[in-house]
């Protein structure tokens, strides 16, 4: 939610390696790595937090994405996404990785 003075940002990986949570705690976002079914997490997240899915800004950038990036209010792509995420995203970033995602929402 960014209109509401509030904004939940999380990273959500299926990635099981430690990584994910290491750049997650540095940028201080809240984290959820080993996800298998992203959309079905989300779903329940959003149920849990009363947030509606075209409430959501998310920002993926492989094929795996493409599912969840459907479903909700906005979908970000960076510079260097799979070109078949570029091309479904709501909006196509010029930053070129996910790691910037504060400066995105600083900026959005």
């Amino acid at each position: 939610r960014i209109n509401g003075n509030s904004c939940n940002l999380l990273i959500v990986s299926t990635e099981k390696n430690k990584v994910v949570e290491a750049r997650s705690n540095k940028l201080a976002i809240k984290h959820f790595r080993a996800v298998s079914n992203k959309l079905k997490f989300l779903q329940q997240y959003c149920s849990k937090e009363n947030i509606s899915l075209h409430e959501v800004i998310y920002l993926g950038n492989d094929l795996n994405d493409l599912t969840i990036m459907k479903e909700v209010g906005c979908s970000v792509a960076p510079l260097d996404a799979h070109k078949i995420v570029k091309k479904n995203a709501s909006y196509a970033s010029s930053f070129i990785s996910v790691r910037y995602i504060k400066v995105f929402i600083t900026i959005f």
